[in-house]
């Protein structure tokens, strides 16, 4: 064979020439050095194997991978490396199924278990080919480890195997979908829809768990779902349960890859009962709790909203400011329980009043307003429509509302004022106060309309205020008082004084009381401006009456303000020691409707008074709640008529019988009776006739001052 190989080569140089012959052994050479090279550069294992199986070719990566040198590889077979069976069992290992000691894998490139010289066994990817030389059959196999891929794969099945239980086992619903089918659907997904399994979800079209006012919304974001390089798609909508519920829900959208298709997984949060107590917050902060009426905050933000919509379409909006006449009186007789009840009632009639389109809120306490957004009548939003809704209100609540079995009636007072083109909220809302108080003014239980000139009087008022407060800071040196004397009607005999404070005011003169009386109550400015008056008047008491030599009573006027002060009684006892005058000459007087107001707290103070051992007196007796049962509750001394009583006395032909009977009241009580006002001789003479003891009045004498008091007492004197 040797000579026949010998004679063919010798052939072939004959044909190709030695030249040529030569020139195709040094390609060969620099093809299998640029092999080598390529080889021994390789990351991968290149392993080359004769047709049994011996190793007849081994780079350096071979080396790296399985350990051994390639001294020690050549010649040894692949199935030391790979081995026959897969590691551990008898099961063959697919390249060397059949039973062939060849590969059988050839063009094919598979993943199989090799084993290291440490016996350790790897995941090995192997590609493998043939090839012949010299007419032999050879096998190169391409070897990469693959013992990262298979940690990452296996890392990325533990990962979803994670995943999917923490989907499975969440709390919250989770839904993957692609083109509106649900795919995928977590237990929490069918219990929140209140189906008996996620199966029944897997397959639904999305749009039939969503509510119809969203399915136009979730259409949309079906049709722009997220990607990959988008982040989480957030919405709120309304989905729809098996029984027909409404849920309302947060949804975060994230693009995936399910079952290899890009879909969208979808975290869906219950958010029911969240949104129910926002709006039960946003409920609570906009409207009253008690009447459930809009509050303060929301009227002005719809006042506002009208006034905007105004200046653009008009109509101007009206606003009508509403206050319930005496509710004091409700909630002192029957309790705030009643007066709470009451204000109930009060909204419920309101809203039966106005129309869907108009707006009632409840301001705080007793006071309500209502807009007009779009005033009723064609001819003047203000007379036919506004003015048309006040009356309906005034009538509404002039009935009896009926509380625990009782009638309570109320009254209201309406101002009215409709928006000026320059007008804000806040000056719509204050004009209509002020006509409120005009309608307060002019007697309750009735409606004014603003005019510009009330601002005029509020000007005024405050100005007033402030002029009083600066008074009352300098010790009310510009506060005088007058006096006005009280005699026996049989004799006329002086009898004493009552006490009256003047105002006398650098700018204005001297102002009338009830300029200012009024303004001093509601301030809380009567109580010192009452202590003044108070120590003056028993001091000048105490020199008329050490003058005369004999006792004169000093009647002083006690404000409502100044009975629900605690330390009245200790003041009243320090003007008493301090003037040095005997208790019994100081007459206290007090309206009927003072006793009534607070009867508990104001029973103890006038208990502790009469204590002291001064006199109480009813003024203006007949004009309030006369009742026989507070004047046997409470200690009183004194009654005195009114004077729109005395003014029918002594008419032929039209004389009322209340000064009689008041006059019998006050005999049969043990009380002492004074007659006020008394403007005529025959007034006098008739009193004195139905045997009143005391009258004052024009017709003795006017209010004044000290010295017109000390001519009064020279005359009382020059009597004797």
């Amino acid at each position: 064979m040797r000579a026949a190989r010998g004679r063919a080569r010798r052939a072939w140089l004959g044909v190709v020439g030695r030249g040529r012959y030569a020139a195709l052994v040094e390609t060969l050479r620099r093809s299998e050095a640029r092999f080598r090279a390529v080889s021994e550069a390789a990351t991968d294992a290149i392993v080359s194997t004769d047709w049994q199986n011996r190793i007849v070719f081994w780079n350096a990566a071979a080396t790296r991978m399985f350990g051994y040198a390639e001294a020690e590889a050549m010649g040894q077979p692949l199935a030391r490396l790979i081995p026959t069976t897969t590691h551990g069992t008898r099961t063959p290992s697919p390249m060397w199924q059949g039973g062939h000691t060849a590969p059988t894998l050839v063009g094919r490139t598979v993943e199989l278990e090799a084993t290291r010289r440490d016996g350790t066994a790897f995941p090995i990817e192997l590609s493998l080919s043939s090839w012949y030389a010299d007419g032999a059959l050879y096998f190169t196999s391409i070897i990469r480890d693959v013992t990262a891929r298979h940690r990452a794969q296996e890392a990325v099945r533990e990962s979803e195997l994670r995943h999917r239980q923490l989907v499975e086992c969440s709390p919250e619903c989770i839904v993957v979908h692609a083109a509106g089918v649900i795919l995928f659907a977590n237990p929490a997904a069918a219990e929140l829809l209140g189906v008996r399994g996620a199966y029944e979800l897997v397959g639904r079209r999305l749009l039939k768990v969503v509510h119809p006012d969203s399915r136009d919304e979730v259409r949309e974001r079906i049709a722009r779902a997220p990607d990959s390089r988008s982040g989480a798609q957030l919405g709120e909508f309304r989905m729809l349960t098996a029984d027909g519920r409404t849920l309302e829900v947060e949804t975060s959208s994230v693009a995936v890859v399910h079952d290899g298709r890009r879909a969208v997984q979808t975290h869906v949060r219950d958010v029911t009962p969240r949104k129910a107590l926002e709006r039960q917050l946003v409920h609570e902060a906009f409207h009253d709790p008690l009447t459930g009426l809009a509050n303060r905050v929301l009227f002005r933000n719809r006042v506002e909203h009208a006034l905007a919509r105004a200046s653009r379409t008009g109509p101007r909006p009206v606003v009508l400011f509403l206050d319930l006449d005496d509710f004091k009186r409700v909630n002192d007789g029957w309790g705030h329980a009643a007066g709470d009840r009451l204000l109930v009632q009060v909204a419920s009639r309101l809203r039966a009043t106005l129309r869907d389109v108009d707006t009632c809120a409840r301001l705080g306490g007793d006071e309500f307003a209502v807009l007009l957004d779009e005033p009723a009548g064609a001819e003047s939003p203000l007379l036919s429509g506004a003015a048309h809704v006040a009356e309906r209100i005034v009538a509404s609540l002039g009935e009896p509302v009926e509380c625990d079995g009782v009638a309570l009636e109320v009254g209201v007072s309406i101002g009215i004022a409709a928006a000026a083109a320059a007008d804000g909220a806040d000056e719509l809302l204050r004009n209509a106060d002020l006509a409120m108080y005009r309608a307060k003014a002019a007697g309750k239980g009735r409606y004014e309309v603003f005019e510009p000139a009330m601002h005029a009087a509020v000007r005024e008022r405050l100005e007033l205020e402030a002029d009083l407060r600066r008074v009352v800071a300098n010790e009310c040196r510009d506060l005088v008082v007058h006096y006005q004397p009280i005699a026996a009607l049989a004799g006329r005999r002086l009898h004493g004084f009552e006490a009256l404070v003047r105002w006398r005011d650098a700018r204005r003169g001297f102002v009338p009381p009830l300029a200012f009386i009024p303004l001093a109550e509601e301030t809380g400015l009567i109580v010192a401006i009452g202590r003044h008056v108070l120590e003056t008047a028993c001091r000048d008491a105490r020199g008329w009456q050490d003058r005369l030599g004999r006792p004169l009573s000093i009647t002083v006027n006690l404000s409502a303000r100044q009975l629900l002060e605690p330390d009245l009684p200790r003041v009243v006892a320090a003007a008493l020691s301090d003037s040095g005058i005997a208790p019994e000459s100081l007459v206290l007087e007090m309206t009927e409707s003072m006793l009534i107001d607070d009867t508990e707290s104001t029973l103890g103070r006038v208990r502790a008074l009469k204590a002291l051992g001064v006199r109480l007196a009813i003024d203006d007796f007949g004009t309030g709640f006369s009742s026989l049962a507070y004047l046997e509750r409470f200690p009183v001394d004194l009654l005195k008529i009114d004077k729109r009583f005395v003014d029918r006395v002594g008419r032929e032909h039209d004389e009322s019988p209340l000064a009689r009977a008041i006059l019998g009241l006050g005999a049969a009580l043990g009380m002492r009776v004074v007659a006020e006002g008394i403007e005529t001789e025959a007034q006098w003479t008739r009193l004195r006739e139905l045997g009143c003891e005391l009258g004052q009045g024009y017709y003795l004498a006017r209010p004044a001052g000290l010295d017109d008091v000390e001519r009064l007492l020279d005359a009382e004197l020059a009597r004797g």
